[in-house]
């Protein structure tokens, strides 16, 4: 279908920000709060963001020595730190609140060569399904595997599940898998979750061995960057921790049961030949962007096939999104939950990064469910309601080696995909992520319905023929898959360069790619080595840069006003190539206007000079007096002030010829991008220079401190 939605968030930021800027402007009363915001940056929402810590990404290892010398911060270390060296990352201990510390760097910010992006350590939160809410005993003339199960075995169930325990088994026609013999032998899948129980009956001898590092090592600490085995992998919380157990349940778990008949296999999981990485995350809460990122490069550099994630929040997290790529790059592949909101999410992370696949849930019927999240990012559906699975928790709380639940959520649907992808990466070991997701793409069946209200636009506008931000490319199809023998090339990448118009590269810029054969968007923010799209499909599309986000700690303006666009248009991306494209960034429409309030009999010269700097400034302009013995700063006669200076950071500065008895000051407006701000400028009795000031930082910022940006 055509869904012709373009999402610029940097648009949406602009006129929210620069609506309060302009009704501030003639308020006096205001300045002060909205200047806080942006000076301070409170709108960092401190319960969303782990305290103390700063991640930092950079070139070389002497600028971050120098940032942390700056800041009189610790660069932390030990053997899970080192392996943040491989995205040239690190994290800094930090004694003062994020939003001092952010204060802080906006100042050091022309001294920061070197440095790629700093940004706090978000939290995310799982995207815990719904446990459904009857809870009986399954009756064994209703067991899902058509036997009996044993009586202390609790397994809770809504109406339809216990009619149909297993249903998904059927709606992604696995049967055609096991039926070949195709199980998922030899792939592993890092599961990055809560804890797991090893000892669960489906899992016991699912868990792969590293035996190099150990005896018995299945997974991996980020927190004390030790392997995790028997010993070390403590279930403190059952309950609370049941959701990495039934997700990998669903990847590869499988039941061995004795019987008069013999040894029985009772199959939960899509692939139950796969073997199982755990990487706790949850332990039980969130324990930071960090490590993650560590976790992600250690299954990655042990082994790991598949990355599964049912996990997400808010926040662009710039070093998620180079631990991902990692991956991608190393042939892994990512595989994520929409998120149960039930909300066009398209800023919800890591599902939205360009490479990832993003899942949504399905009922019985193969109709999307009313919770799951629609999305640019959906690619593909998966069974997600009343799905039966693993838990470490009986109905009481405690551990538990044999219980079971039914859960809700696109938790439970990524793994669905994760354990299709296991299959296929045994038939095709070799095969890459862009690969994978074309047959993925092709092998789906188009979903016609919709269980749930809250469109985000009319129904008619829903063809619902093709992908939709719904479901993605359709509900998965294990048979279908595996059928497929079309040649698919290797990659298809592109990377964005952003740059000023000195051919610099630029940071904090917003990039979306709109695909217009589908109408999907892929978003990315750049950093000063680009914003990279990995796996995605091949088209046409429009380019659309926005920024750099004033808000971002690496961004070079302080305004919104400062902030540009540019959009490229019918840019052509070639399936199987790492296409690569520059874009520019152009300040627009700089002048300055106004006059004095004081006499004078001195000519005056405005003066640009790079911000930090005393040298000699870039841009003289001589400003005559007037009839009226005062002076009248009027660019108008240069179209564009910012044709004549190199991109940068600047003061603007007034200077008289003679020193004068008086203060002399300047008001009037600047003009920067269509937007008009008002600037004053001081210059007191007994000097000849004075800062060409924005109105709304004089209240707290001194004279000089905040410099104009142009790109």
């Amino acid at each position: 279908m055509k869904y012709t939605k373009f999402f610029l968030l940097i648009l949406a930021v602009l006129l929210v920000f620069s609506s309060c800027q302009i009704s501030s402007v003639n308020n006096e009363d205001n300045y002060e709060k909205i200047l806080n915001e942006k000076v301070n940056l409170d709108n960092i929402d401190e319960e969303k963001i782990i305290d103390n810590k700063l991640v930092v990404g950079y070139d070389d290892e002497t600028s971050l020595k120098e940032l942390a010398n700056k800041l009189d911060a610790r660069i932390l270390k030990g053997k899970n730190y080192d392996k943040l060296k491989e995205l040239n990352a690190a994290v800094l201990s930090i004694d003062s609140d994020i939003n001092s510390i952010y204060n802080e760097l906006r100042k050091l910010k022309v001294e920061l060569d070197g440095i790629r992006y700093i940004e706090p350590s978000y939290k995310v939160e799982l995207d815990r399904g719904e446990i459904s809410p009857d809870n009986q005993i399954i009756k064994p003339e209703i067991s899902p595997y058509n036997q009996i199960i044993k009586p202390e075995i609790s397994v809770r169930s809504t109406a339809d599940a216990t009619q149909n325990a297993l249903w998904g088994h059927k709606a992604v026609n696995v049967d055609y898998a096991w039926n070949n013999g195709i199980t998922g032998k030899g792939v592993t899948v890092a599961v990055i979750d809560t804890r797991i129980n090893h000892n669960h009956e489906a899992l016991e001898d699912k868990m792969v061995n590293l035996s190099y590092l150990g005896d018995g090592v299945f997974g991996y600490d980020p927190i004390t960057g030790t392997p995790l085995t028997e010993k070390t992998n403590i279930i403190s919380s059952p309950a609370d921790e049941a959701h990495g157990t039934h997700v990998a349940g669903t990847v590869a778990g499988e039941i061995t049961r004795e019987s008069t008949e013999g040894t029985i296999k009772e199959t939960i999981g899509i692939a139950p030949g796969a073997k199982i990485m755990s990487i706790p995350i949850f332990q039980p809460g969130f324990i930071g962007d960090e490590y993650v990122a560590m976790g992600i490069v250690w299954a990655v550099n042990n082994g790991a096939d598949i990355l599964q994630n049912s996990w997400g929040g808010y926040g662009y997290s710039n070093l998620l999104k180079d631990a991902f790529d990692y991956a991608l790059r190393a042939n892994v592949i990512v595989v994520v939950s929409a998120g149960n909101s039930h909300t066009l999410m398209d800023i919800g992370y890591p599902d939205s990064y360009p490479g990832i696949i993003s899942v949504a849930a399905a009922k019985i019927g193969n109709i999307v469910t009313s919770f799951s999240n629609f999305k640019d990012a959906n690619y593909i559906t998966a069974p997600g309601q009343s799905i039966y699975s693993s838990v470490p928790n009986d109905s009481k709380g405690n551990l538990s080696n044999n219980s079971y639940e039914f859960y809700n959520g696109t938790s439970m649907a990524s793994p669905h995909v994760t354990g299709m992808i296991a299959l296929l990466l045994e038939k095709n070991p070799n095969a890459t992520p862009y690969q994978i997701k074309q047959i993925l793409k092709n092998s789906s069946t188009d979903i016609t319905g919709w269980d749930g209200t809250g469109r985000p636009f009319e129904e008619e506008t829903w063809t619902w023929e093709g992908w939709d931000p719904a479901s993605g490319y359709g509900m998965m199809d294990v048979e279908a898959a595996l059928t497929d023998t079309t040649t698919y090339p290797n990659k298809t990448d592109l990377e964005v360069s952003v740059k000023d118009t000195d051919g610099n590269n630029i940071g904090a810029a917003y990039v979306t790619l709109y695909n217009k054969g589908t109408g999907r968007n892929y978003f990315s923010k750049s950093t000063p080595n680009d914003a990279l799209f990995y796996q995605i499909e091949p088209g046409t599309y429009d380019i659309i840069v926005g920024g750099p986000d004033y808000l971002d700690m690496n961004a070079l303006n302080w305004r919104v006003e400062e902030q540009v666009t540019n959009t490229i248009e019918n840019f052509n991306v070639n399936e199987g190539y790492s296409n690569s494209v520059s874009i520019i960034l152009d300040t627009k429409n700089m002048k300055l206007e106004g006059t004095l309030n004081a006499t004078t009999t001195n000519d005056s010269t405005l003066l640009f000079v790079p911000y930090g700097s005393y040298n000699e400034s870039v841009l003289k302009l001589e400003i005559p007096l007037a009839s009226s013995a005062t002076i009248n700063f009027n660019t108008n006669d240069i179209p564009d002030l910012s044709n004549l200076i190199p991109s940068g950071q600047y003061w603007i500065i007034h200077q008289i010829d003679n020193i004068e008895e008086n203060d002399i000051t300047f008001s009037g407006t600047m003009t920067i991008n269509e937007w008009e701000i008002p600037v004053t400028s001081l210059i007191e009795s007994g000097k000849y220079k004075g800062f060409i000031e924005d109105n709304r930082f004089i209240p707290v910022a001194e004279a000089g401190t905040v410099p104009w940006t142009i790109f």
